[in-house]
């Protein structure tokens, strides 16, 4: 089977460049280590041939007074007290130590130096942060700042004026907030934003990379809880919900004279049932047999028409109560994840501008808005901050206005909707942050020698099937296809909403209310496991692993599409191209697609034709709920979507499967369970960035049906852990690597908090830096590392929620020294710091990180 990369690469690279930091290292904090340790060992010499003479003098000395003197002084150089000039003297005169002077003068000498260097050393400190106050003045940082912590940015100016040796309490949280803003943006830790900025990359035939210099680009977007709020408050006002479009919930059956149908509200789903009745029977047949769509007025009319009580207000409220309890669903006919909803809204508004004067000052809050979005990047930092503080005041006067005359359904008397009332409607006050978000990208495009970075991707995909057995979903498929075979048999297709309902019933909900029971290991894994307790147990500094490592399997042969995250560096003697894979993840552009239309057309289409060559006797569609999440927005990469209730689609109606034209059905000849949809087989994708426990079970659940085989390297880390006793206080982890090129982890240290030495009330930064220094050394931890206080899968008890997130600490930059004593103070019983791999001070590019995607076809 052959592999294809996907000719695009993305490409996230570092805002600012890390060599801006370089004037933070301090030049000579690792010699004076070194020079400390002779000092000492100096003194001791000293130390044990002066007390050694004393010792053979006092007993010949006959005054007992000058005897006296000699023993203090003996006494007090033992305990390493200073000696007074005078001390000396005297004893000078009553015996002579020629010792005496050459260590009291040491003494001396290491006292003044070590006074001086104590005076360097927090100068140079003060100097780092007169120079961390003009990093604070980068335009970059200030953008990235606006609409991360508006706060921090209009503390800035003032922060900036004060001179260090005057800053305080306050100076000390901003400069801590601005070194981890800062810090991050050398070093690409930040999630994609201004704070880190997005490229392509293409392959070539040259053995060069291709590295200049990026023109950044800006673009800003509103956000989509600003259209989930929007859309929510037009629902309930008297007047504006009249233009809105009314649907019939798409899954509604009826059955014996009642309709059963499934509700989604904010992504928590629950079957419902109501009676059936004439009036919802003449809904149901107008909205399904009326070609255009419906407005509430229209269908309030209608009802009006065949009804003896044709009262505007009691049709229009029995409607809103099949709205409430989901069996209709108002909406604008506009998309949650569609990019521009904001022009969407606008034009379909329009028509009814000059009948209300609502509608009027919306479309007026729309259209600033996207004003703002068209003039933002080319304004100054200052000019922005301006222009977002008027937004936020032009929404929050405009939906205040439109809330106060909204009348939203009281949900209180109905035990089944207090589990959805916090999804009717809560007040909220919208800062700008939560009004817009910012794409830093550029247009320039970078290139790579191709064939080093083919091999990576062969070699990364020939791991990948080695360990097809730890799929991810593989547990959660087998069980559904035991439940399957054991209720409905090999032969029959049972509607999915059917299938969803028993298996959540039956098995997802007793899991969830009952403790887990442990999975025993299976053949394949304990070989696994033995390999590496064979490997771990020579002792050697790195974990290599290699294919012929692995036990025998069935290699994959299914047509795949695949990616990561990967970081390159040179491998230092030989130059050869190496890689580090930050994450394993699924293909199909499912990455990408938020950033598609940062860049030229071709992409999308590029994917688009790669993912239609994919599984080709299969229809292949795209999943989609409630969910409005800003990074769920892409553009189609699939010719199919499915939409479920309460589900926002960017598709055509051409193009979505509704989840009631689904069905579940064992394929004997691959033994698995497969969906079909009107006869023809189908794979379900999840293609969004959301978290995937985030969306809703039935998402979930069909995220299950697709042939997708990634393993986790979590697998691995675990498997391999369980093989390294865990030390007292700290635990080396070794670098894990596969067939030499891929680093699969970095090394890393885990750390008891206790262990790690602490700053005392009495000892000057210049002393504890040093201390900081010798003990690193002592336990082989590089100079500069990222630290964890928490990993990301351990929940936090306090500190931020950020805090999974690597920080790089440089040990010989004392401004970061001083970060990492305020970062200790928010850290439990271990922290974890990582090799800083690729080492970013060892070359002249920035740092950046490369998404890989391929093809299996």
């Amino acid at each position: 089977m052959k592999t294809t990369i996907f000719p695009y690469s993305m490409v996230r690279h570092a805002s600012l460049d890390h060599h801006l930091l370089d004037c933070w290292t301090h030049p000579h904090l690792t010699d004076e280590i070194q020079i400390q340790q002779e000092e000492q060992q100096l003194v001791s010499r000293l130390k044990e041939q002066v007390c050694e003479e004393l010792f053979q003098k006092i007993p010949l000395v006959k005054n007992d007074k000058d005897r006296k003197k000699l023993i203090t002084c003996k006494r007090q150089i033992f305990n390493g007290k200073q000696l007074s000039i005078e001390l000396i003297e005297q004893i000078q005169t009553i015996t002579k130590i020629p010792t005496l002077s050459q260590y009291f003068n040491n003494v001396q000498a290491i006292h003044e130096r070590h006074q001086q260097n104590n005076l360097q050393y927090d100068q140079f400190l003060a100097n780092c942060r007169a120079h961390l106050q003009q990093i604070a003045k980068h335009e970059n940082l200030l953008n990235g700042v606006l609409l991360s912590s508006p706060l921090l940015f209009e503390q800035l100016p003032a922060y900036i004026n004060k001179h260090p040796s005057q800053h305080k309490h306050k100076e000390s949280k901003l400069e801590f907030s601005l070194l981890r803003y800062i810090t991050r943006m050398c070093y690409k830790t930040s999630p994609f934003s201004t704070f880190t900025y997005t490229g392509t990359m293409q392959l070539t035939e040259s053995h060069k990379s291709s590295n200049q210099l990026n023109q950044v680009k800006s673009q800003l977007r509103l956000n989509n809880h600003l259209f989930g709020y929007l859309i929510n408050i037009l629902k309930w006002h008297p007047e504006l919900n009249e233009y809105l479009l009314v649907n019939m919930n798409s899954t509604a059956v009826e059955n014996a004279g009642r309709i059963k149908f499934l509700i989604n509200f904010n992504n928590i789903e629950s079957f419902q049932q109501i009676n059936n009745s004439t009036v919802i029977q003449s809904i149901a047949t107008y909205l399904t047999n009326k070609k255009e769509r419906t407005v509430l007025r229209e269908l309030i009319h209608f009802i009006a028409s065949q009804t003896d009580v044709p009262n505007h207000a009691t049709i229009k409220q029995f409607l809103l109560t099949l709205c409430t309890v989901g069996y209709l669903e108002l909406t604008a006919g506009i998309s949650g994840i569609e990019e521009n909803w904001s022009n969407a809204l606008v034009q379909y508004f329009s028509p009814y501008r000059s009948l209300s004067t609502k509608i009027d000052h919306l479309l007026q809050m729309l259209e600033h808005l996207h004003n703002c979005r068209l003039e933002y990047p080319a304004l100054t930092p200052a000019e922005r901050h301006r222009t977002l503080k008027l937004a936020a005041q032009i929404v929050n006067n405009t939906l205040q206005a439109i809330e106060q005359q909204a009348s939203f359904p009281d949900t209180s008397s109905n035990p089944q909707q207090q589990a959805f009332q916090a999804a009717w409607f809560r007040h909220h006050d919208f800062s700008a942050r939560e009004i817009f978000y910012e794409d830093a990208y550029t247009s320039d495009q970078e290139s790579l020698p191709g064939d080093p970075v083919k091999n990576i991707i062969e070699k990364t995909e020939l791991l990948m099937k080695l360990l097809a057995p730890a799929n991810t979903k593989r547990t959660e498929k087998e069980k559904m296809r035991t439940f399957f075979l054991s209720h409905y048999g090999r032969h029959k297709h049972i509607p999915v909403l059917t299938f969803y309902h028993d298996y959540y019933r039956e098995i997802k909900k007793p899991e969830k209310e009952s403790t887990p029971t442990p999975v025993g290991e299976d053949p394949w894994t304990r070989q696994i496991q033995a390999m590496l307790r064979t490997i771990i147990s020579r002792n050697e500094p790195v974990i290599r692993l290699t294919a012929r490592d692995f036990p025998p399997t069935d290699i994959d042969s299914t047509q795949q599409s695949r990616g990561m995250f990967i970081q390159f560096f040179n491998s230092p003697g030989t130059n050869k191209i190496k890689g580090v894979i930050n994450a394993l993840l699924p293909g199909l552009g499912k990455v990408n697609g938020r950033f598609l239309s940062l860049f030229d057309p071709e992409q999308h289409y590029s994917f688009q034709s790669h993912n239609e060559a994919l599984y080709p006797d299969y229809i292949k569609a795209e999943i989609s709920d409630g969910s409005i999440f800003n990074a769920n927005i892409h553009p189609p990469l699939l010719p199919f979507q499915i939409v479920l209730p309460g589900g926002h689609s960017a598709f055509h109606e051409d193009n979505r499967i509704q989840v009631k034209d689904i069905e579940v059905g064992f394929d004997v000849e691959k033994n698995v369970l497969s969906l079909f949809t009107k006869g023809k087989r189908l794979y379900a994708f999840d293609l969004c960035l959301e978290t995937i426990s985030n969306r809703s079970n039935l998402y979930q659940l069909l995220s299950h049906f697709n042939p997708d085989n990634k393993p986790s390297l979590q697998f691995i880390y675990k498997l391999a852990d369980d093989n390294i006793e865990m030390k007292e206080n700290i635990t080396l982890y070794p670098r894990i690597t596969f067939e030499e090129d891929i680093v699969l982890r970095r090394k890393t240290w885990a750390i008891r908090k206790e262990f790690i030495p602490l700053q005392i009330q009495s000892e000057s930064d210049y002393d504890y830096s040093l201390r900081l220094n010798n003990w690193r050394k002592q336990q082989q931890i590089p100079a500069y590392v990222f630290l964890f206080l928490r990993k990301r899968s351990k929940k936090g008890t306090g500190g931020s929620n950020d805090d999974y997130k690597p920080q790089l600490i440089h040990f010989q930059q004392p401004l970061l020294i001083e970060l990492w004593k305020k970062l200790l103070q928010r850290a439990g019983e271990y922290i974890y710091v990582e090799e800083a791999l690729p080492d970013p001070f060892n070359t002249k590019v920035g740092v950046k990180e490369y998404l890989l995607q391929w093809y299996n076809y």
